[in-house]
């Protein structure tokens, strides 16, 4: 199954006012679904540590494992009922501060500038990352001919961080990852 993120980014937690992002390749939306897998070590979570970076925020910010739940199929309009209850309980949670957002994603990409041979150390759970090189070049912008949607790791990481700064002066205070 295909999976789509967008990034929402509010002034509250309502949604009065917001903006959204979905300018990410497919495989950075899969970088961001494998981080609701809890005892996943996947390729978001070694290159955290193998540049020392804390994403806990990053992983406060998906509901992938509840949002599948809506396509078991509810028997009782009781049981629909409660999964849509967690679901919105869920994604209030994924509520975040922009400016620790930023700061996360800022710090992952100025510390994988200082270690372009990251990528060398992975041990990918996802074949297409090595196929595509996804890592590969981080410091320049490459779209692949083979997978025209995609692009790599680093021209991702660019435009969210320049996403959550455009966000900020427009006085946005939140940010989530929303599933489509």
């Amino acid at each position: 199954m295909s999976l789509d993120i967008r990034i929402f980014a509010s002034q509250n937690i309502e949604q009065d006012d917001y903006i959204t992002f979905d300018n990410m390749s497919r495989s950075f939306c899969s970088l961001i679904r494998s981080l609701d897998e809890e005892k996943s070590n996947c390729e978001l979570r070694q290159i955290a540590t193998i540049i020392n970076v804390n994403i806990i925020i990053l992983e406060k910010m998906t509901t992938w494992q509840i949002w599948q739940l809506q396509y078991a199929g509810f028997d009782t309009k009781e049981k629909e009922e409660k999964f849509i209850q967690k679901y919105n309980i869920a994604c209030d949670n994924s509520w975040q501060n922009i400016d620790l957002v930023l700061n996360c994603f800022n710090s992952i990409h100025i510390r994988l500038m200082n270690d372009l041979s990251f990528e060398t150390r992975i041990k990918y759970t996802l074949e297409w990352f090595s196929t595509f090189e996804y890592f590969k070049n981080f410091d320049k912008n490459v779209m692949f001919k083979e997978r025209p949607m995609d692009k790599n790791f680093g021209w991702d990481l660019r435009n969210i961080i320049e996403f959550l700064t455009l966000a900020k002066e427009r006085k946005m205070k939140l940010v989530r990852f929303q599933l489509d």
